[in-house]
């Protein structure tokens, strides 16, 4: 695959089929990650892997934004950006 063909085939996905990715494919993307640029090449992100499934719950129940109304108003501003 070329930038091109990378740059505008992207997708964001919004619902997950809940399937387990093996540690094999974890490592893979968190090696990709690491290779963003960053302002200054001081890359300020942190990965945190969470396989604990009630931990998981607890921490997406306890985020802010996500949340019902937050899709829906991420929906509705995509329609909305599509229109122009």
């Amino acid at each position: 695959m070329d930038i091109q063909e990378a740059i505008f085939t992207r997708r964001s996905i919004r619902k997950f089929t809940g399937e387990t990715v093996d540690d094999k494919t974890l490592e893979l993307v968190i090696r990709a990650g690491r290779q963003e640029p960053s302002a200054n090449n001081k890359h300020p992100w942190h990965f945190v892997i969470v396989k604990d499934e009630k931990l998981l719950k607890n921490i997406s129940d306890g985020h802010p934004t996500v949340t019902t109304s937050a899709v829906d108003r991420y929906n509705a501003e995509r329609v909305h950006r599509e229109t122009w």
